[in-house]
């Protein structure tokens, strides 16, 4: 016989209990220790992310005050020519307000310009219309001076210059690498970058060579011509007189059939199609190169009898004006209408008695 009760676990001795406190107390340290060793690893990746910013942030801080002209330090300069192009940064940045990425300038410098020194743009003044400018600009000498030129010793180290000139703008327009003719699909290759002046005829030029990929030409272009938007137009994915698949679906039954394109059309525009077994014209979008889905026949109708609505109230205008013009141009056609209509309006009675 199984016994009525289970029986109780055996009592555990001190030195049992004594070996299972030490097993909890060492797991519990191993556990704190690497949560400690992992907080640790953070902190020193935080760190380092901290201090990688904080460099990154001195540099582009660097930059910024190296790129800045009107500081008292000013910019190096180790020949004329730079004179010019740090001059030409500054009108950009200063009076032109980064309208125009390029430029030229023609500037004459004085005689006794230092050909090595510091140079600070304190002032620029451009007039767009003459395109000439005007500048107010520190120059520092750096170079050693020898002990017996006491002119160059005895010279003040900064003094302040003006100088004036000439500034054009150039601007960067798309034009034809090769000549390109009517109906030339573009691409990449079809096109380069040039620097033009600025001027009234580049309004419409094309600056980004995005604007004319996948376009067609629809004047010819010779090789080195600028483009224009005016010269560019969407793709003609559909010719007159070309075969076109058309897909038609109605109450989830597709029809797939050839017809005949009876005129040009582009991604997204509607185009009249012609049934090469019925003859019957239909409209139709087109969806891709030589693909165009149907619209529905209810539209086509409607648009059919608006059409000819249209048409049969553009012909009786047209009548009417053109009867009111002769009967305007010829006085005997006039009096005989004034006649016949007179005569329209007497009443019946009295047209018997007569």
């Amino acid at each position: 016989m199984k016994p009525l009760h289970t029986p109780l676990p055996p009592l555990l001795s001190q030195n049992d209990r004594n070996a299972s406190l030490k097993r909890n107390t060492s797991s519990r340290q191993k556990i704190g220790q690497r949560i400690g060793r992992f907080c640790e690893k953070i902190l020193i990746v935080c760190c380092m992310t901290l201090f990688l910013a904080l460099l990154v942030a001195a540099l582009f801080n660097a930059a910024a005050a190296e790129k800045n002209f009107a500081t008292d330090a000013g910019t190096r300069f180790e020949s004329k020519n730079e004179v010019k192009t740090l001059l030409l940064k500054a009108i950009r940045k200063q009076a032109w307000s980064g309208r125009y990425e390029t430029g030229r300038l023609r500037l004459t410098l004085p005689a006794d310009f230092p050909n090595k020194g510091r140079i600070a743009v304190r002032s620029v003044f451009w007039d767009e219309a003459s395109r000439r400018f005007s500048a107010q600009v520190t120059i520092e000498k750096s170079y050693p001076f020898e002990k017996n030129d006491s002119e160059n010793y005895n010279a003040p180290p900064q003094r302040l210059i003006s100088l004036s000139g000439e500034a054009t703008p150039y601007v960067r327009v798309i034009a034809a690498r090769r000549t390109l003719l009517y109906g030339t699909r573009i691409s990449r290759a079809d096109l380069k970058t040039i620097e033009l002046p600025k001027s009234r005829k580049l309004r419409s030029a094309i600056t980004d060579t995005r604007q004319a990929l996948g376009m067609e030409i629809r004047f010819r272009r010779k090789a080195g011509e600028v483009l224009r938007t005016q010269d560019l137009r969407p793709a003609r994915l559909v010719k007159r007189r070309s075969t076109v698949r058309v897909a038609y679906e109605h109450e989830g039954v597709r029809v797939v059939l050839q017809a005949l394109a009876l005129d040009n059309g582009a991604h997204g525009e509607t185009v009249r199609l012609r049934n090469r077994f019925s003859g019957r014209e239909f409209l139709a979008t087109v969806d891709g190169a030589g693909h165009a889905s149907v619209i529905s026949y209810a539209s086509i109708d409607a648009r059919a009898d608006e059409q000819e609505n249209f048409e049969r109230k553009e012909g009786s205008q047209q009548r009417t004006k053109k009867e009111q013009n002769f009967v305007a141009e010829n006085p005997f056609r006039a009096n005989r209408q004034r006649r016949y209509d007179s005569l329209l309006n007497e009443p019946l009675s009295r047209r018997t008695r007569q």
